[in-house]
């Protein structure tokens, strides 16, 4: 029901102004990060699971079904922090995924070059749709011309004139940050609303009745009355001659209009999709509308033994003597394309490594304000690891790079394993497989010597952006800190003090010269989310990594608990 025009936005056709009648369904999903397998949620004693690649599949080939006249798109951040199902073959399964879901078009989101130049042009040359750029100048000597510039223009419509539609591709501005400054050194992020605006000036002049913007900015946050805002929203309310936003980057729903755009967020991961209505009639946007869903699977309720107690209404009793209620059946096609990755891994990534007694939560955004005990245990083990043989004192890594929970949502091929039910007492397995999801990125760890001084610059740093979520908010071990989130940015920090071993306090950390050992990750190490004051002339060398290290570790413990590690016990929230 459509045909490609051209990807760079130049009038081929006669007639050039927009034109054309129809209703056109825009299907998207956000941050997705090769999320394969099914997602979920325990609340009130019932268990429900979202997406994966089966169920959406099952989920977006209805919303196809309902208007012929429909494309599925993203605003990136498709790959890079995957799963270990996804991480462990470079993300080629999740562009696969991509590819059997039928996703059209994309943009380059931060995380698309967690692995380099090299593997992101590997993986868009796997990909069966198309990579856009509007804003970052020097794409195409860099990753080559498969990247649309400017905008892609596609038709839709069941007769002529058909409606022409342009979509454009924004990636970040603090991309490099996220990312790795080094790997944007040949490239340039150009300010995205004046890219924008150009590329939607150029889009009309090309013909495009509907011009949307696939941007891997998002929402941070949300006002009493459910109103948000954040760079998407800023981002909108600066366009002109753009229909659509469809936001990304920051597991925030959105469904409003800001500026002249209608700006639609999804959950991270296909925990939700939208579906967008666009009118056309000759040639004019007459209404635009957003839905959004949950791509939900099955819901079972963990407090009833069936049969011996009755299952509700519209529950049937399953194998494992639970009340589950089925929404949707995956698309078996979809566990046909990952078991030959499945087959490959299971062998490693199902092995058990510990045991717990509760859940250590990732939900996306505690990580990132405060103390928690998974940033604790991370932090710890990544301390002693290298407090004997190099004398490290203190330890901390980014909130950001904490990417699942403990047990994570890596689903082994082995049933006789405990994956749920930890919160409510029982002991659940830890598998090789989580670990890698935890710290998907594949960072090593460096040990190093730092100042009191710059340790206080980058503490501050750490808390500054508070109450904001920040993906550079530090987990930490071997010392404590207070601050006060009423102080004003750069002036926070009140105290810090070191440790010993033992938890004891050995010193305050005074602002000066005096040197501590140190362990962090590479990633904040070089400059990564911000951190520059730790940039060296000549970086430490990369030791082992992250994952690794903590595998290491959890093997030689029998079980592992958060009631372990009390909530602000290190960093202490001031008045």
């Amino acid at each position: 029901m459509r045909r490609i025009l051209v990807a760079a936005g130049l009038c081929v056709l006669a007639g050039c102004g927009p034109q054309g009648t129809a209703d056109i369904q825009i299907v998207t999903i956000s941050d997705w990060h090769g999320q394969l397998d099914p997602l979920s949620e325990t609340a009130n004693n019932v268990t429900t699971t979202y997406g994966g690649l089966g169920l959406l599949k099952v989920y977006i080939d209805q919303a196809r079904a309902s208007n012929p006249n429909t494309v599925l798109v993203t605003g990136g951040d498709n790959i890079g922090a995957t799963p270990a199902l996804s991480n462990f073959f470079d993300d080629k399964p999740a562009i696969e995924g991509l590819n059997f879901l039928g996703l059209e078009a994309t943009t380059f989101g931060n995380h698309e070059f967690d692995h380099g130049i090299g593997t992101l042009q590997a993986r868009m040359s796997d990909a069966t749709f198309r990579y856009v750029t509007t804003n970052l100048a020097n794409a195409h000597s860099v990753l080559g011309p498969a990247a649309a510039l400017k905008f892609w223009l596609v038709e839709f419509g069941d007769q002529e004139p058909k409606v022409k539609v342009a979509f454009l591709g924004l990636t970040n501005s603090d991309a490099p940050s996220l990312t790795s400054p080094a790997i944007f050194s040949a490239m340039q992020l150009v300010d995205p609303v004046a890219a924008a605006n150009q590329a939607a000036r150029d889009a009309r002049a090309a013909g495009a009745a509907v011009v949307v913007a696939l941007v891997h900015m998002g929402a941070t946050a949300k006002d009493v009355a459910g109103v948000p805002s954040g760079p998407a929203i800023d981002f909108a309310s600066g366009l002109q001659g753009v229909d659509v936003v469809v936001a990304d980057h920051t597991d925030i729903t959105v469904n409003g209009t800001f500026g002249d755009a209608l700006v639609v967020e999804n959950r991270s991961k296909g925990r939700t999709f939208s579906e967008i209505q666009v009118s056309v009639k000759d040639g004019k946007v007459t209404g635009t509308s957003a839905e959004t869903f949950d791509p939900s699977g099955t819901a079972t309720i963990g407090n009833i033994t069936c049969p011996a107690t009755a299952c509700p209404a519209d529950y049937t009793c399953n194998p494992q003597s639970r009340c589950m209620r089925t929404f949707a059946t995956p698309d078996p096609a979809a566990a046909d394309l990952l078991k030959p990755y499945r087959d490959q891994l299971s062998g490693k990534l199902d092995v058990k490594v510990t045991k717990t007694d509760g859940v250590f939560v990732r939900d996306g955004s505690g990580e990132r304000v405060r103390e928690v005990p998974l940033g604790d245990l991370a932090a710890d083990i990544f301390l002693e690891r290298y407090r004997s043989t190099d004398g490290a004192q203190i330890a901390f890594t980014n909130g950001g790079g904490i990417r699942a929970s403990i047990p994570s949502s890596y689903a082994p091929l082995d049933t006789t394993l405990v994956r749920s039910g930890c919160s409510s007492g029982t002991p659940c397995d830890v598998v090789v497989g989580d670990i890698y999801t935890v710290f998907p990125f594949g960072n090593g760890l460096v040990v190093r010597k730092i100042t009191g001084e710059v340790l206080w610059q980058a503490l501050e740093f750490s808390v500054a952006a508070l109450p904001a979520v920040s993906g550079r908010f530090l987990q930490i071990a071997g010392f404590k800190f207070s601050y006060s989130a009423g102080a004003p940015p750069g002036s926070r920090v009140q105290s810090v003090q070191l440790l010993d071993a033992q938890g004891s306090v050995v010193k305050e950390i005074a602002k000066d010269g005096t040197e501590y050992t140190m362990v962090t990750n590479d990633f904040t190490n070089g400059g990564g989310d911000g951190y520059t004051m730790l940039v060296q002339p000549q970086a430490a060398p990369v030791r082992e990594l992250m994952a690794d290290v903590l595998l290491a570790a959890l093997k030689e413990k029998a079980s592992i608990s958060p009631s372990s590690y009390p909530a602000g016990s290190r960093i202490i929230a001031l008045p």
